[in-house]
């Protein structure tokens, strides 16, 4: 290898260095995958310096052959410790349970321990892959290497399609384009005897920077505070942990009504300071932005006694007039709800349908105070989603049935139209009362697509059944005020009446 350019390396450790300097110099984002960051890079620096330092000190006659191939030795691990990191971030930002993460933790860390072996007597015994001259010279144990390196990537790599819905699709595609950009730089190294396979993992490092691992994608610029990307992740990372904490859910009460009195800039400047002043209260660990005038603030203390002291806390403050350089003295309330996890949620999905429904009631009954969850009736909430889950079913099965309720003309002496009406019989929960099932799609925007399916299943019933032939005149199809407020409403009409 002696001879070989260095120019990649060089570059390698520039690059680096720079990612290095980003790393500590930006905001520290409190996400277990987050770390592995920095593991990553780490490798490649000292990849690059030990390929270096190998070779200009063999050519300056300080070190022999021998010395040389400990210098490659632990470029060769810090190549096989990179195959691992990477599939321990896959697994933690693939959110993989623990149960699972632990038995493929036992096998990367079997890998680590039999790769270190085989690098460490590799110098002395030639029993892996070590340099000769300008050559790469397989030794017995080669083979062993090269499976346990692959079995590595293909942990990383299988987790990354089997949790791919877990995380936005443009990231799937980033770490899956990083693996094949990877595998062709050792390629182009070990065929073309080209040292360019520490750079390939720093370019790979840098792209893996800006998709995934920049902190500017989980802080929210006006506040500082971390984002709803950023509480998610860390929030499927405590799930998964199965350990007890609370959160805590702040919701500006009339905020709007401060925009419109005050100004936006002023309403900006009061969600600045009421963001530090939450991160800075005793009992918070992390703060999180959560919509445009909330804040969820996660607690480690077990108990949600001690989260509902520190929301007591929160809530004094607001007895108090906010100031700004603009204006002074402004008054506000806000409302506060405690969350018990995973008593009240186990999962994160579960958390924020919880916490949304909680808030609603919550402004209805106790406005301006601190609520605790686990004492609210949560059942409607439960059922009301199971119906909504159930409703959403139907129409994309088309499983929705319309009857039809004969209407008697008295001035014509017979059945001139009718009313269509909607039925649901789920398999699960049975017969669902449309009294029920309409203001749930209401509520969630489902009715849209209820509506336009009712309005295409009448129009194909009158044209199937010729009614225009019979003493039918018209069929009645009821119109939810939901449907009326879309823009192009009519245009949905008359597309289903032509079609």
């Amino acid at each position: 290898m002696q001879g070989w350019s260095l120019d990649f390396p060089y570059a390698t450790v520039m690059v680096s260095i720079l990612m290095f300097l980003w790393y500590f110099f930006k905001k520290k984002i409190p996400l277990s995958s987050y770390a592995f960051f920095y593991r990553f890079n780490l490798c490649i620096l000292i990849s690059a310096v030990s390929e270096i330092l190998g070779n200009h000190l063999l050519k300056n006659n300080v070190i022999g052959n021998t010395g040389f191939n400990i210098f490659m030795a632990i470029d060769m691990y810090m190549m096989s410790v990179i195959g691992v990191i990477y599939a321990g971030f896959v697994l933690e930002y693939m959110h993989v349970k623990d149960k699972i993460k632990h038995i493929l933790r036992y096998i990367l860390n079997t890998i680590l321990a039999f790769t270190f072996l085989i690098n460490l007597l590799n110098p002395f015994t030639g029993v892996g892959i070590y340099f000769k001259g300008d050559e790469y010279s397989a030794g017995s144990l080669t083979g062993i290497y090269v499976v346990l390196n692959v079995t590595a990537v293909l942990i990383g790599f299988i987790v990354t399609i089997v949790k791919r819905k877990s995380i936005p699709p443009l990231k799937v595609y980033l770490i899956l384009a990083c693996i094949l950009f990877a595998n062709i730089m050792f390629f182009v190294q070990f065929a073309f005897r080209i040292s360019v396979l520490s750079f390939g993992f720093a370019i790979v490092c840098l792209a893996m920077y800006n998709g995934i691992f920049n902190p500017a994608l989980y802080i929210d610029n006006l506040t500082g505070l971390y984002n709803k990307d950023c509480m998610r992740g860390y929030m499927e990372h405590r799930f998964n942990r199965n350990k007890k904490f609370s959160v805590i859910l702040i919701a500006m009460d009339d905020f709007k009504y401060i925009n419109k009195t005050y100004g936006v800039d002023i309403g900006d400047n009061l969600l600045v300071q009421i963001g530090n002043f939450i991160r800075n209260v005793d009992g918070v660990d992390v703060v999180f932005g959560f919509g445009s005038d909330q804040f969820g603030a996660v607690c480690n203390k077990k108990s949600v006694e001690d989260a509902l002291a520190t929301a007591e806390v929160i809530r004094e403050r607001f007895r108090h007039p906010w100031f700004s350089d603009a204006a002074s003295g402004i008054m506000m309330s806000s409302t506060i709800c405690c969350f018990e996890c995973p008593k009240d949620a186990d999962n994160y999905g579960r958390l924020i349908e919880i916490m949304d429904y909680a808030m609603s009631m919550v402004k209805k009954t106790n406005k301006g105070g601190v609520s605790n969850a686990g004492e609210l009736d949560l059942s409607k909430m439960r059922s009301e989603k199971e119906i909504e889950k159930a409703v959403k079913l139907a129409i994309d099965r088309d499983e929705l049935m319309v009857y039809y309720q004969p209407i008697f003309s008295v001035e014509k002496n017979l059945y001139n139209s009718a009313e269509a009406l909607v039925r649901m019989n789920d398999e699960k929960l049975g017969w669902i009362s449309p009294e029920v099932f309409i203001p749930i799609a209401e509520k969630n925007g489902l009715i849209v697509s209820l509506g336009d399916l009712v309005l295409r299943t009448v129009c194909k019933f009158i044209r199937d059944n010729k009614l225009s032939e019979s003493t039918v005149e018209y069929i009645e199809v009821n119109i939810s005020p939901v449907q009326l407020q879309q823009p192009d409403y009519y245009k949905k009409v008359i597309s289903i009446l032509e079609e």
